[in-house]
C-alpha cells in the first residue's frame, strides 16, 4: 500500500498503527486529534501525512526514524511534542507552530536538520534533554520565564544567534544546554537564572553576554570565546 486513506468516521488510532509501514503517504481523519506514539515509527519510505483535524499533541517516536519525512500538514495548536517524536527526521521541513507547547521531549527534535519553526514556546515550557540536537533550529530563541533546561537541550544548534533566558528559568539539570551552539553572539540572562559550567562551552562566536540578574550566582561560564564581554548590571553579580 503507498497511500493510506482512513474511514472519516475514525476517532482513535493505537500506538504503532502504522509504524514500519512501506507507504508513502497518508491522511488521517478530523477525528484524530492526537498523534498517538510509535504511530509512524521507522517507516523509511513514508514522505507526506497530513492531518484533517486540529492536532493538539505529538505522541513520543511518532515519526522516529522516517528518515525521507518532509512533510506533516495539520492545523491546531500543538501543546506537547513527545520524547523523539521527530528524531532523525532529517528532511522534515514542514512549518510547525509550537507557540502554545508546554513540553518538548528528550530528542524531539534530535536532527532535523530542515526544521522549520514557526514559532517557539511564549509560555513556561519543559525542554528535554537534546530535545533540539543537532536541528536545524536557528536565529534568537526567547525562553519563556520559570522554563526548564535539561542537559544538552540545544547542543549544536549552530543557527541560534541569540539567546533570552527568561526570569526564575532553570537550566541546572544536567548542564551544557547550549554547548557547540558556534553561531550564538548574543545571551541575556534574566532574574533568578543559575548557569552552571559548560552550560556554553564551545560557542565559540558569543561576544556578549548580558546580566540583568540581581541574586543568582553563576557558578563558571566553561569553554567560551575568550573575547566575550560581559555586560553586568548595577547591584548584580556578574
Amino acid at each position: 500500500i503507498k497511500n493510506i486513506t482512513l474511514h472519516e468516521n475514525i476517532e482513535y488510532l493505537g500506538g504503532g498503527a502504522f509504524a514500519l509501514t512501506n507507504a508513502e503517504s497518508a491522511i488521517i481523519p478530523k477525528g484524530i486529534t492526537t498523534t498517538p506514539g510509535v504511530i509512524f515509527y521507522d517507516s523509511d519510505t513514508l514522505k507526506r501525512v497530513e492531518f484533517l483535524g486540529e492536532i493538539t499533541e505529538i505522541g513520543s517516536m511518532a515519526f522516529c526514524g522516517c528518515t525521507n519525512l518532509t512533510d506533516v500538514i495539520f492545523t491546531g495548536k500543538v501543546k506537547s511534542v513527545g520524547d523523539r517524536a521527530f528524531s532523525n527526521c532529517s528532511l522534515f521541513d514542514s512549518p510547525i507552530d509550537l507557540e502554545d507547547a508546554v513540553y518538548i521531549g528528550e530528542y524531539a527534535f534530535q536532527k532535523c536538520e530542515r526544521l522549520n519553526l514557526t514559532a517557539m514556546p511564549t509560555k513556561t515550557c519543559t525542554f528535554g534533554e537534546y530535545a533540539f540536537y543537532k536541528s536545524g533550529l536557528s536565529g534568537k530563541l526567547d525562553i519563556p520565564e520559570s522554563s526548564k533546561l535539561y542537559m544538552h537541550a540545544f547542543d549544536e544548534c549552530k543557527g541560534i544567534t541569540e539567546v533570552i533566558l527568561g526570569e526564575n528559568t532553570v537550566v541546572n539539570f544536567g548542564g551544557q544546554i547550549f554547548k557547540n551552539c558556534t553561531g550564538l553572539e548574543k545571551v541575556t540572562v534574566c532574574d533568578g537564572v543559575e548557569l552552571y559550567s559548560g552550560d556554553f562551552d564551545g560557542c565559540s562566536n558569543l561576544t556578549e553576554l548580558h546580566f540583568k540578574n540581581t541574586s543568582s550566582p553563576v557558578n563558571g561560564l566553561g569553554k567560551i570565546n575568550e573575547n566575550a564581554t560581559i555586560f553586568g548590571y548595577k547591584n548584580s553579580n556578574a
